[in-house]
């Protein structure tokens, strides 16, 4: 789930009929150590400073050397969603979330467009702040606070 804030997953948390759509089963069996793990190191380090240094850092400023502003952001966005796949598969598979191969690719697609909006965000947190910092801490906060809205919404069930 991508930006959605604090206040979003505190409202989804407090709201039993919604609460089982934060609920991902990869963060069900996390004791309090791997979680604090997976807030702390996996997501700042293995996700979200190489997913910003590759496509807002690296990425966005190659193609804005080839490209007008607007295409170049469109298709690092663009390419962004696109690297989600996989996770989006894998997230569909450990929820049991779809059945078929056309609700699949849906949810897939569906997700790839969130993601994709996402980066065009980040893209343009890194154009109006001239750093890495404002997306990187966006990008932080959104997966850190999902993972932990995720585990909490399995204690509470």
């Amino acid at each position: 789930m991508k930006p959605l804030g604090a206040a979003g997953y505190a409202a989804a948390l407090a709201l039993p009929g919604v609460r089982p759509l934060l609920a991902d089963g990869r963060a069900a069996g996390l004791g309090s150590g791997e979680l604090a793990g997976q807030v702390l190191v996996r997501i700042p380090l293995g996700t979200v400073l190489w997913e910003e240094v590759a496509f807002r850092g690296v990425l966005l400023a190659a193609l804005a050397r080839l490209l007008p502003r607007a295409d170049a952001v469109g298709v690092s966005a663009a390419v962004f969603g696109l690297w989600h796949v996989r996770p989006t598969l894998s997230a569909l598979a450990a929820n049991d979330l779809v059945d078929g191969p056309l609700a699949r690719a849906g949810a897939v697609v569906l997700a790839c467009l969130v993601t994709a909006a996402a980066g065009v965000l980040f893209a343009e947190l890194r154009e109006r702040s001239g750093s890495l910092l404002a997306p990187v801490l966006l990008h932080l906060a959104t997966n850190s606070l999902g993972l932990l809205a995720a585990a909490t919404a399995h204690r509470l069930a």
